[in-house]
């Protein structure tokens, strides 16, 4: 979660500037008000068949019998043992940036449940009650199961098999699309990566505006500008990596190019 207006990230640069946790930036214990576009949901099992079969009853219940839009639900493999859903915030009616919104949130999911047919309830994730948590963004790896969180149709969660699920997720299935609830959070997460790996404004500039018109994100140049001079503006402390340190430019850039692109 983070604050309504999402153009405004200085706020939140500065804390994480000041905050840090074992050598880290850390948003924990952030102060000010927060908002989300998604109420999230997280379903997990040690049995993934038992994830998915809770997965398909509340995708069923919601698009077939409560009739909510396809386009305001989202669903995802997590990349480990279960599955997340995204249900966007105005299906909830109009929701304000305020400091107790994961008091709402947490009793929007307790509500949600009792309404819902019945499973194992105690598969979704009901102990979210933290003011900051970190949500994985889609097609990024999950650094113990080494599997992708992708996202997924509501057909693909009413018929695909485990198997198909995995499959994609494995073989790093990188579709590049951002839905817009998300697309400045990944904004966010991608500059501050550059910038971790040394690279100058100038190149992050670079990097960002290619990747928005690449994949079609649809983020204004001055939305994109106002983050990256926050993002340098307010720099996170360089952490090492792997004994490695901070790294030049040229490093930097090599080590983005081994990354398998589309």
């Amino acid at each position: 979660m983070s604050n309504k207006d999402p153009h405004d990230t200085d706020e939140i640069f500065a804390y994480m500037n000041t905050h840090v946790e074992k050598d880290h930036p850390s948003i924990s214990g952030f102060p000010g008000k927060l908002w989300a576009p998604f109420l999230p949901l997280d379903i997990d099992a040690v049995d993934l068949e038992k994830a998915l079969d809770a997965a398909r009853v509340i995708a069923k219940t919601l698009i077939q019998e409560w009739k909510v839009p396809g386009e305001a639900c989202h669903f995802y493999f997590s990349g480990s043992k279960g599955f997340h859903i995204l249900l966007d915030i105005r299906l909830f009616g109009r929701v304000l940036a305020n400091q107790h919104l994961h008091q709402i949130f947490s009793t929007l999911r307790e509500n949600l449940m009792y309404e819902l047919p019945l499973f194992d309830h105690a598969l979704v994730d009901l102990t979210i009650k933290d003011a900051v948590r970190l949500l994985r963004l889609a097609n990024t790896l999950h650094e113990k199961s080494k599997l992708y969180k992708i996202p997924l149709s509501v057909e693909e969660i009413l018929s695909n098999t485990i198997s198909e699920f995995l499959c994609p997720a494995f073989l790093k299935m990188y579709e590049n699309s951002v839905e817009p609830g998300l697309r400045n959070n990944s904004v966010i997460r991608l500059l501050s990566e550059f910038r971790l790996h040394g690279l100058s404004l100038e190149k992050s500039r670079e990097l960002i505006l290619a990747w928005n018109e690449k994949n079609k994100i649809g983020l204004l140049q001055r939305e994109l500008e106002h983050v990256l001079h926050s993002a340098y503006a307010h720099p996170l402390a360089l952490v090492q990596r792997g004994g490695g340190g901070k790294r030049s430019h040229q490093e930097a850039d090599d080590s983005l190019e081994c990354v398998p692109s589309q």
